[in-house]
Order: C-alpha cells, then sequence, then structure tokens
C-alpha cells in the first residue's frame, strides 16, 4: 500500500514537534519563589536610628553577619533584607513585626543589571499593608521611570504577595528574639528583560530602611535609618543571562523551522514513503 505524504501534513508534524520542544524547555509553574543565600559583602551597616525606629530599620550585620541574601530560579531573582532579632528593653520588645509596621515605613533594594539600575520597595501603609514598586533609569540618566506596582492589604508573616501578573512580589518575616526577621523581593527575570536589563552581573546592590518613607526611590529623606552595606555595593552573578534564554531549544528548532519555511513556499511538493 502506497501512502502520500503531502505538504500540510508534514507542516502539522513539524509545528506538533515545535510545540513539544517548547514544552519540555518551559519552567515549572511553581518555580517563582527562589531560595536564598548570604550575599558577600554585606556585613555592614550605617545603623542610624534617625528619630528613634524601636529596632524597626536596623538591619542585621556583624563580622561573620551578612545583611544580605540573593538567590535565583528558572525565570525569577530575589533579594532578601535581614532585619534584627527583637530584643526586650524593660517591658516592651522592639524589632520588625509585620503587624507593627507603622505608615511610611519604607524598605528599598536597588542593583544594576546592564545599562539599568533597578529599585524595589515596600512602603508600609500601615499595619498589616502596604504596596510593592519597582523603578528603573538608565544608568546615565538620574530620572526614574515607575515600573510594575501592586497594593496589598490584611499582610500576613512568611506569606508571599504578588502583583497581578506575578512580575514582582514581596514576603515579610516577623523577627523574634531568637531569630532575624526580613523583606523578601522576588522579581520575574524577564520582566527585567523588558524594561532593559543585560547579561548576568548584578552590580551595585545595596538596601535602604527609612521611617517616613514617600514610596519614591530613597524615601525622600535626608537620611536613612540603615543601609547595607554601609559604603558601596555588592556584585552577584546569576547563571545565565537575562532573560536565561534556552539555547539548546532555539538549536534543536532551527532546522524545523527551516523545513517549515521551505514547505511553505512549496506547498504542491510530497513524499511517498511505502508501507507494506
Amino acid at each position: 500500500m502506497q501512502t502520500r505524504v503531502g505538504a500540510p501534513t508534514i507542516k502539522a508534524l513539524v509545528i506538533l514537534i515545535l510545540a513539544c520542544l517548547m514544552m519540555s524547555q518551559a519552567p515549572p509553574a511553581h518555580a517563582w519563589n527562589p531560595s536564598t543565600s548570604d550575599l558577600s559583602g554585606t556585613n555592614s551597616s550605617t545603623n542610624n536610628n534617625v528619630g528613634g525606629a524601636n529596632r524597626r530599620f536596623d538591619i542585621y550585620t556583624g563580622t561573620n553577619i551578612y545583611g544580605l541574601q540573593a538567590g535565583e530560579d528558572t525565570d525569577s531573582i530575589a533579594f532578601l533584607i535581614k532585619l534584627a532579632p527583637r530584643i526586650r528593653v524593660g517591658y516592651t520588645l522592639y524589632g520588625f513585626t509585620v503587624g507593627g509596621m507603622q505608615g511610611g515605613d519604607q524598605y528599598e533594594l536597588r542593583f544594576t543589571i546592564g545599562n539599568y539600575t533597578f529599585a524595589i520597595l515596600f512602603r508600609a501603609s500601615g499595619s498589616r499593608a502596604g504596596s510593592c514598586r519597582l523603578y528603573y533609569r538608565n544608568i546615565a540618566n538620574p530620572q526614574w521611570s515607575s515600573g510594575e506596582y501592586f497594593n496589598q492589604t490584611s499582610i500576613f508573616s512568611g506569606t508571599v504577595y504578588t502583583s497581578t501578573s506575578g512580575n514582582i512580589g514581596f514576603v515579610l518575616r516577623d523577627a523574634t528574639r531568637r531569630s532575624y526577621g526580613s523583606v523578601k523581593f522576588i522579581i520575574k527575570k524577564d520582566y527585567l528583560y523588558s524594561l532593559g536589563a543585560r547579561g548576568n552581573l548584578v552590580s551595585d546592590i545595596y538596601a535602604l530602611a527609612a521611617a517616613n518613607g514617600n514610596g519614591l526611590p530613597g524615601g525622600g529623606v535626608a537620611q536613612p535609618n540603615d543601609r547595607c552595606p554601609s559604603t558601596g555595593g555588592a556584585s552577584w552573578t546569576l547563571q545565565g543571562d537575562i532573560p536565561d534564554l534556552p539555547m539548546g531549544i532555539i538549536i534543536l528548532t532551527l532546522p524545523l523551522i527551516a523545513i517549515y519555511i521551505y514547505l511553505s513556499r512549496h506547498p504542491k511538493i510530497s513524499l511517498k514513503p511505502v508501507f507494506s
């Protein structure tokens, strides 16, 4: 028996193979909240207790204690700011808790990738409420542009909150007398790429914490309550460029794309394999 296999059938097979290859390279749905580890060069901070902030902005550092962490997975990067464990003074405990936030409390992380600098921040609007915002600018331009942001109410310690698109998110964790608290930011790699980030070197990483912030980079304050590191910034190298392009899939699909284009230009071509 002879079976004629025409161009439309071959094109359909090519499309099916391409779809299967792309699905095999797609990141898993749960790959969004990367784990983080200590960032070298962040074991110092300024610790300016401006106006008496009850330790809410005390970035946790020491000789062998790194105040910042960084991490990545297949589609996101994350930064974490450590906040000092709570201390008791008399009958009062001082330190960061989600329920103890006050309007204007602001925590910010800055970093540079390629020719673009980014600032992602959380600003509290009161106890258990606030907004997460991302800003960006070309390193040659001092003017910040506003990126994605979202407001969140009913915030609880340890819960991940994200924007509707999933491009940015945050996690706040209460400090206790035995462990540090934290503010963690998560950002999609492809979102950073869309804003101009290129390459795999993340440089000039530092954090700011301040009372009475205005929701803009720097908080609009003359002096933050704390900065980590105390001067300069840390660096970190990603495992792959922004974005983390699947080069293997590109190489595999190039011949199939060429076949599809050829068949599209020669629709009358057919193959005649013989099946016995």
